[in-house]
């Protein structure tokens, strides 16, 4: 069994954040959110805007759009057909996410998702994905407030009571969600927001991308 460092070795489970921080899902949203909007006739979406809102509620990836809640609810179920689609057929893990869950796994760590998203397309995602076998409990968030509200990370930690738990994500949303549900966090800077934002939002550490985090848990 490969040894973790002293940090990582007390908790009993990891509770991961889905798109941006285990998947790399920004094209693939990005593609599905544009293939909506063009088939709705609103033309593609501003330059960085799914970027900078990726992992946030789908409302928030069309935050320029001035449309009324029927508009909104067409856009986001074509959205979501077009997104169901691309997950069947692949979902890109970053680069050493597979080796970290072994590592974790190996040292008797259970792993769990706490996503912005649906939870049976969250789960789809880690079926058609390296994810597929390696995930002990797959939350998403399904008609309650998303991150920072705690509620999707509670319901990980429901499912896994008295276990020490600890919370990896790539947004401040993550970082002050694992907050408000008293646990600790660890930001991994992959997408919007920077190393020094993450930390700024409570993460006891943060690290540029997963690779980073690895190697330091390897030390």
């Amino acid at each position: 069994m490969s040894k973790m460092n002293e940090f990582m070795r007390p908790y009993d489970l990891v509770i991961f954040d889905l798109d941006g921080t285990l998947i790399d899902s920004h094209n693939q949203i990005e593609i599905a959110m544009n293939q909506a909007r063009i088939e709705l006739g609103y033309g593609t979406s501003p330059s960085g805007q799914v970027f900078q809102k990726l992992g946030q509620p789908v409302y928030e990836l069309f935050m320029d759009l001035q449309i009324g809640p029927t508009l909104q609810e067409q856009l986001v179920s074509t959205f979501r057909n077009y997104l169901n689609r691309a997950i069947e057929v692949n979902n890109q893990c970053f680069p050493n996410v597979l080796d970290l869950l072994s590592l974790i796994r190996a040292n008797q760590i259970k792993v769990a998702i706490a996503t912005s998203k649906q939870t049976l397309m969250a789960e789809k995602v880690v079926q058609h994905s390296l994810l597929n076998g390696n995930i002990d409990h797959v939350q998403g968030t399904d008609g309650f407030a998303p991150k920072p509200n705690p509620k999707v990370i509670q319901m990980c930690l429901d499912k896994f009571p008295e276990y020490q738990s600890i919370m990896i994500g790539d947004r401040t949303e993550d970082i002050f969600a694992a907050k408000n549900a008293g646990i600790p966090s660890i930001g991994i800077a992959q997408s919007a927001h920077s190393e020094w934002q993450l930390q700024k939002a409570g993460a006891m550490f943060s690290f540029q991308n997963i690779s980073k985090f690895l190697a330091w848990v390897r030390d």
